[in-house]
């Protein structure tokens, strides 16, 4: 092969026994466990191949490399579609819920200070967005964020930002 190792002293007669791609001391033309990331898991077995498929940024035990969901904020909206990251939930006025006010909970729909609304809109509907950050985006008065935003503040949201 060419390597200057004589072929009865040769790891591999025949190949180049320089090629190691994962860098770990064994010749790849003899290497049982090729692990290109060094992750631990051989190429053959690896989700990732090539890729840390070790990462997982939502915890959702899908590696970020093979996710086709990544949501780092954990609010059910994937990251290429949310327009407010670091979303925390639930969404709690600084007093209370007021009445024809609304607040994200952790199962993503919004509940009112009036039954009729609750779970009418949903995180999905404000694209990632609780109230507060909302109030904050449109710069909405301290009303909004003793009491929740409004109904009519939400509905803005929806149609002409979301």
């Amino acid at each position: 092969d060419g390597d200057g190792i004589a072929d009865d002293a040769d790891v591999c007669p025949g190949q180049d026994d320089t090629i190691d791609v994962d860098n770990d001391t064994i010749p790849d033309c003899n290497d049982p466990l090729i692990d290109t990331d060094n992750d631990g898991i051989a190429d053959d077995a690896d989700a990732c191949p090539g890729q840390d498929d070790t990462i997982d940024v939502d915890n959702d035990t899908i590696p970020d490399c093979n996710d086709p969901l990544i949501d780092t904020d954990n609010d059910g909206i994937a990251d290429d579609r949310d327009l407010c990251p670091d979303t925390v939930l639930p969404d709690q006025p600084r007093r209370r819920l007021g009445f024809f006010r609304l607040a994200a909970q952790p199962d993503g729909t919004f509940d009112a200070g009036w039954r009729r609304l609750d779970g009418r809109f949903t995180l999905e509907d404000t694209r990632g967005c609780s109230g507060a950050q909302i109030i904050d985006e449109l710069g909405l008065g301290r009303r909004h964020q003793k009491f929740g935003i409004s109904f009519g503040a939400l509905k803005y949201w929806i149609r002409h930002v979301a």
